[in-house]
């Protein structure tokens, strides 16, 4: 497969999309057994296993390429930003720095609304899902207002082929423009207006084809504007070379 973003290496890229992948089916299928959880409890969840994957990639990618005389290095971290917050801005905030010497020297930051597909009674297998995601359109309209890269992580079951689909904030603002429902988003507008978790991270976030780059941004990622607060801040840094220069990158 030929490298399709500017990483410019298949072997990193089909590493980072598989990894994506496998968390996706992971995680997607424990959703489906915690379906009744509370939508803060399975975002816990999504940000630690995402880092725990994370974690297996860069040993994958370190064992590949260093034959090669390669040495990249990728890292996903992730802290819980505003614990003691009931409202936030955004449930995650993704920072992404990239210090490739001489190729691409970026910091950018999505914020992300998670929520999940509701349970409903079922006789046969005990639940299943109502074909939609709730959404508070005031919650939507706050995103937006605060940023152009805001992003919904819609949590589905694996067994529906579902799993997690990433939609932009101002094309769920426009679904429900468009429909009588002011409260939910339907599956079947949702999914074909969505990309896989897998595609959009890698494709769009780590390409750098999305992410705000404003020092506002980066200060409501950290926690430090109190009219938009998050709760978890994920920073993934990636490098080639010599360790980050992270006093570049801040």
């Amino acid at each position: 497969m030929l490298p399709s973003t500017w990483i410019d290496n298949d072997v990193v890229e089909n590493i980072l999309l598989q990894t994506f992948s496998n968390f996706d089916i992971e995680f997607s299928k424990l959703f489906e057994t915690q379906a009744t959880s509370q939508e803060e409890v399975l975002t816990g969840f999504f940000v630690e296993k995402l880092s725990n994957h994370s974690v297996r990639a860069q040993g994958n990618i370190h064992s590949l390429l260093q034959t090669l005389g390669e040495n990249w290095h990728f890292l996903l971290t992730y802290v819980d930003v505003s614990p003691a917050e009931k409202q936030y801005g955004a449930d995650i905030a993704f920072v992404l720095r990239t210090n490739i010497p001489d190729k691409m020297r970026r910091k950018k930051v999505i914020f992300v609304q998670c929520k999940k597909m509701n349970p409903r009674p079922d006789a046969h297998s005990g639940f299943d899902f109502y074909p939609s995601w709730p959404i508070d359109r005031s919650q939507a309209d706050d995103l937006c207002h605060h940023t152009q890269f805001g992003y919904y992580f819609l949590y589905g079951p694996h067994s529906q082929r579902i799993m997690t689909r990433v939609i932009p904030a101002r094309s769920v603002i426009g679904i429900m423009d468009a429909t009588t429902r002011k409260t939910t988003i339907p599956s079947y507008e949702a999914i074909t207006t969505s990309r896989s978790f897998a595609d959009f991270f890698l494709h769009d976030f780590i390409g750098c084809w999305t992410g705000d780059e404003r020092n506002e941004a980066f200060e409501m990622a950290e926690g430090k504007n109190e009219r938009f607060s998050v709760r978890y801040l994920v920073s993934l840094d990636i490098s080639r070379g010599e360790n980050l220069d992270r006093a570049l990158l801040r």
